[in-house]
């Protein structure tokens, strides 16, 4: 009896938003799902242009099958900072791009714009695995990612992160850090992965 209504009292409580919120309570499984079906038709190298792929590009380690722990870092990393609205540069077979669309799926908007010049094998097989609400947040454009971001600026677009992703060299990857500083909000995440400098 002490305890009744002490809850009730808390000026700031914590709103569970689980309710209605388009399947985001456990997103990351659904990803996670869908990723493992695909391996399963198509083997362990298919992560090869992924965050799991080895140096020569031809295949990949995973050392945590359970819960493909680089994968849940950048999901989690976008959920956990509010990110709405997501630009990739490097979209290949679309692996990082899935695992976005995870991410932002339940919020109101939610959009992965991602730019590659070229169409890649396995890329709409996996997002064929994908939920509904995951794939209509995927917006693909194929143009090379710096005339693509340079596109986005002309045209206002404005996004709470950047995944950087594309051609791995120092030249490049500066090109793209200089755009996504400026389509990024005052506050939002450039992730840049694996680049040679």
């Amino acid at each position: 009896p002490e305890w009744r209504g002490r809850f009730a009292m808390v000026a700031t409580p914590l709103v569970t938003t689980l309710a209605g919120n388009k399947g985001g309570a456990d997103s990351y499984e659904v990803f996670l799902g869908a990723l493992r079906t695909w391996i399963g038709r198509r083997g362990l190298e298919a992560l090869a242009w992924s965050f799991y792929g080895t140096a020569d590009a031809l295949n990949a380690r995973v050392r945590d099958s359970s819960a493909f722990p680089l994968f849940a870092a950048l999901h989690y990393l976008i959920r956990a900072n509010g990110c709405v609205r997501v630009i990739e540069t490097g979209t290949a077979r679309g692996i990082s791009t899935a695992c976005l669309a995870s991410a932002v799926a339940h919020r109101e908007g939610g959009l992965v714009v991602t730019l590659d010049p070229f169409l890649h094998s396995g890329r709409e097989e996996l997002w064929a695995t994908l939920p509904e609400n995951f794939r209509v947040c995927i917006k693909t454009r194929q143009v090379d990612s710096l005339a693509g971001m340079r596109a986005a600026l002309e045209a206002g677009e404005r996004y709470e992160a950047a995944l950087l992703d594309s051609l791995h060299e120092a030249e490049h990857v500066w090109g793209e850090f200089q755009l996504a500083s400026e389509l990024v909000c005052s506050g939002g995440l450039i992730l840049i992965h694996d680049a040679i400098y």
